[in-house]
C-alpha cells in the first residue's frame, strides 16, 4: 500500500447497531491521496468485532483493525492517542467513533486541501447535524460564519462560541500531540487534544453539514447526569490549568463553577456547592469565590423579589 497522506482514527465499542453506517461513511470518501483506516475495538461482546472483520475483509490492505479481548477504557487507556496515534502513517489524521457518521464524500478532499493550502492551520472541522437516536429528530445546526463560507478561530474564539463543531469532524496535522501526554492528566478528553492542537496553530471551520453527531443513552458522557457531567469538565480544565497557566482555562473554570452554583441552588443544595469548590479545585482565586458570592445573592434576590411579588398579589386579590 502506498504512503497514506491521510490516516483516519476510528474507535468503537459495542455499536454494532451504528458501526456499519459509520464505515460506510468512511469508504464512501472520494480522495486524490491514499489513506489508511485505523479502527480500534475496545473488547465488544455485540458483535461489532464481527462487523469490523467483515469489512476489513471486503477492503483488504486499507482497514487495519486492533481488537482488543480486554477492555482498555476501564483501564484509564486514552485509546486515540495510545493506539491510533501512534501508528498513524499519514501526514493528517482525521477523527471518527463508530456511533457517529461522515455524510459528505468529498468531506476528506476538502479539508486536507484546506490544511495543504495553509500551513498555519493546526486543524479543520466543519458544522455537523445532531441526530437524537431515540426519537430519530435531525436537528440542523445554527449558522455561525454570516454568510461566509467558514472562518479561522483560536481557542479564545472557541471559548468565546462553544462547542461548534465534534470529533467527527476533526481533521488535524500529525505530529502535533505528544501520544503519552494523556498519562499526564487523571482525565484526559477531547479537550485537551483540541487545546493543545490550537496552541500548535489556528483553526479553521467549514460552515457546510458534512456529518452526523448521534446522541444516543449509550453515550459515556450523556449517560451522566448534569452535575456530574458539570465535575467532569471542572476537573478536566482544572488539571489543564494546573499545567498551563492560561487565563482562558481560568476562566473555563470560573464559567463551570457558575453553572454548578445555579444547578445547587436550584436543587437547594447550597452548602454541596461550596464542598464541590474545595473538592474540585483545592487552590480557588478570591475571584472564584467573588463569583460564587455573587451568584448567591442574585439567587435570593431574585428568589425574595418573586416571593414579595406574590405576596402584594395576594393582598391585591384580598
Amino acid at each position: 500500500m502506498d504512503q497514506p497522506l491521510l490516516s483516519v482514527s476510528l474507535i468503537t465499542y459495542n455499536q454494532a447497531k451504528f458501526i456499519r453506517q459509520c464505515l460506510d461513511g468512511i469508504m464512501m470518501q472520494r480522495t486524490t491521496f491514499p489513506i489508511e483506516i485505523l479502527v480500534h475495538d475496545d473488547a465488544s461482546t455485540d458483535g461489532t468485532q464481527d462487523i469490523i472483520k467483515e469489512y476489513t475483509a471486503r477492503y483488504p490492505g486499507l482497514i487495519n483493525p486492533i481488537l482488543q479481548t480486554e477492555n482498555q477504557y476501564s483501564k484509564g487507556v486514552k485509546i486515540d492517542m495510545e493506539f491510533n496515534y501512534r501508528r498513524a502513517r499519514g501526514k493528517y489524521i482525521a477523527t471518527c467513533e463508530g456511533d457517529d457518521f461522515w455524510t459528505d464524500p468529498d468531506k476528506l478532499q476538502r479539508q486536507v486541501d484546506i490544511l495543504e493550502k495553509h500551513p498555519d492551520y493546526s486543524m479543520c472541522c466543519h458544522a455537523c447535524a445532531i441526530l437524537e437516536e431515540e426519537t430519530q429528530k435531525l436537528t440542523q445546526p445554527n449558522p455561525l460564519c454570516a454568510g461566509a463560507p467558514g472562518m479561522e478561530f483560536d481557542y479564545a474564539r472557541k471559548r468565546k462560541l462553544g462547542w461548534f463543531f465534534h470529533t467527527l469532524s476533526v481533521v488535524f496535522r500529525n505530529g502535533l500531540l505528544d501520544p503519552g501526554q494523556w498519562k499526564e492528566f487523571g482525565y484526559y478528553r477531547d479537550v485537551h487534544q483540541f487545546y493543545y492542537l490550537l496552541k500548535h496553530g489556528k483553526g479553521y471551520y467549514l460552515e457546510d453539514v458534512m456529518g452526523t453527531y448521534r446522541e444516543h443513552a449509550g453515550g459515556v458522557y450523556r449517560g451522566m447526569d448534569r452535575e456530574k457531567q458539570i465535575q467532569t469538565d471542572l476537573r478536566v480544565f482544572d488539571e489543564l490549568y494546573a499545567r498551563e497557566k492560561d487565563p482562558l482555562l481560568k476562566r473555563e473554570m470560573e464559567e463551570q463553577l457558575k453553572e454548578l452554583a445555579f444547578l445547587c441552588l436550584r436543587h437547594h443544595k447550597v452548602g454541596a456547592f461550596f464542598s464541590y469548590t474545595r473538592t474540585l479545585h483545592p487552590h480557588p482565586t478570591f475571584s472564584m469565590y467573588l463569583a460564587t458570592a455573587g451568584q448567591l445573592a442574585s439567587y435570593y434576590l431574585k428568589k425574595m423579589t418573586r416571593r414579595k411579588e406574590a405576596n402584594d398579589e395576594k393582598k391585591e386579590y384580598q
